[in-house]
């Protein structure tokens, strides 16, 4: 008797309802459903959150299990015993029972997918509970949690600093965990990576990169016009209530914009995104800035720009801001700190200054950083044909380096380590 061919499955645990889709990691869940059903798996989401879901033709299945009153209680032990605060607020019982039961029904050649540190908890019960002949376990972190705590107790200091730091050091522990507990891990972008490593050395076998999926806006070969009159306006989007975000453009307000409008009075500024604070409001009106809060279309209002602004000095991660300019076809002012979240394995920043109008590290006084600043964003808008090869060199970045087929690929050869790490 001839039987058909045996369907792999997928199950992704995502931290989020993927709908409506807003932030990062909602989409990440949604182009990994995506590019596992390419390769020929049948792909089932299980969400620490509310639904219903969307109708979605990627999707075999998904499932919603959001927290009852008794698991944050419960969530409070390993809280306690040192995990990380992010944990609380995904932690359900009605999910973990459901990804072991499902995991106990899937084979060698089948895989399970925990997205982000924040679902540590449940790696440990999955790995513990996982027969000899389960699936793989992978683990996408998206970017190192610590790493961004970290930074952020760096740049704010004080007795807010130290409790961004001691979250960090939770979250490091969570993650070398994670590493240990599962068959392969992987984040967007290769500083990420190297700090994965740098935590733990099993990470250089384990751990690899897979870049973001951002499809180019701009038609190849077609060009937007960025010289003449249309140069007049500077945008800064992004996820206005993300620290990273409200303190690099809060800094620039402050610092820099005064100084270029001084050499520069004709131009304008655009601060557009979600949730933008009261300081940040306050700051936009002081200084003359047009805020946009919660726009429908970020893409429109940075297709109407003229430069785009990356000053983050914080986070962690790939720069989406940047590869979303780079979509539209505008150039960008990028800081080192966000520049090297661009980079490839091999790469030193130098090589995407071809890409991005780039700000060094601060030398000599704030003064003069901003004066250096300032006069940056003045040479990019004042020569136009430099402009435009910065946007061809970063539109042939994004098509090398982010476009879906590449995105696929790695997460092909992402389940095939972790294949091999289990022995499947």
């Amino acid at each position: 008797m001839e039987t058909g061919p045996v369907t792999q499955r997928a199950l992704i645990v995502a931290a989020r309802n993927p709908w409506p889709t807003r932030r990062g990691d909602q989409m990440r869940a949604l182009d990994f459903a995506r590019a596992l059903r390419d390769l020929g798996f049948e792909v089932e989401l299980q969400v620490s959150d509310r639904g219903p879901a969307d109708e979605s033709e990627v999707l075999h299945r998904s499932e919603f299990f959001p927290p009852r009153p008794p698991d944050r209680l419960r969530a409070l032990g390993p809280v306690a015993g040192g995990a990380p605060f992010q944990t609380i607020p995904y932690r359900s019982s009605d999910l973990e029972r459901a990804a072991i039961q499902r995991m106990n029904g899937m084979g060698p050649g089948d895989v399970v997918l925990v997205q982000l540190a924040r679902h540590a908890p449940l790696l440990e019960r999955l790995h513990r509970q996982r027969r000899a002949s389960g699936p793989s376990l992978l683990v996408d972190l998206i970017d190192v949690l610590s790493l961004n705590f970290r930074r952020r107790a760096q740049i704010e200091g004080g007795a807010r600093g130290l409790l961004w730091r001691a979250e960090a050091r939770r979250l490091q522990q969570a993650e070398r965990k994670m590493v240990a507990r599962s068959d392969a891990v992987t984040v967007v972008c290769e500083r990420d990576r190297g700090e994965l490593i740098r935590l733990d050395g099993a990470a250089r076998r384990k751990a690899r990169t897979t870049r973001l999926p951002i499809a180019a806006s701009v038609p190849e070969g077609e060009e937007r016009e960025i010289s003449g009159t249309r140069r007049r306006r500077l945008v800064f989007t992004g996820n206005l209530g993300y620290f990273v975000n409200d303190h690099a453009i809060r800094s620039f307000l402050e610092r820099v914009w005064p100084r270029v409008r001084a050499r520069r009075a004709d131009l304008e500024l655009v601060v557009a995104g979600a949730r933008p604070g009261r300081p940040l409001r306050a700051a936009c009106a002081r200084a003359g800035a047009i805020l946009r809060s919660d726009p429908p279309d970020l893409r429109e209002i940075l297709r109407g720009g003229d430069l785009a602004l990356a000053p983050l000095v914080g986070g962690a991660g790939v720069p989406v801001k940047v590869l979303e300019a780079w979509s539209e076809g505008v150039p960008v002012v990028a800081s080192d700190w966000c520049a090297r979240g661009l980079l490839v394995e091999g790469e030193t920043l130098s090589d995407v200054d071809d890409a991005v109008f780039r700000i060094r590290d601060p030398e000599g006084t704030d003064a003069e950083s901003a004066e250096k600043f300032a006069a940056l964003i003045v040479r990019a808008l004042e020569d136009a044909e430099d402009a435009r090869a910065h946007v061809r060199a970063g539109r042939a970045r994004l098509e090398r380096l982010h476009s879906f087929d590449a995105f696929r690929d790695a997460v092909g050869h992402f389940v095939q380590v972790a294949r091999e790490g289990c022995g499947a």
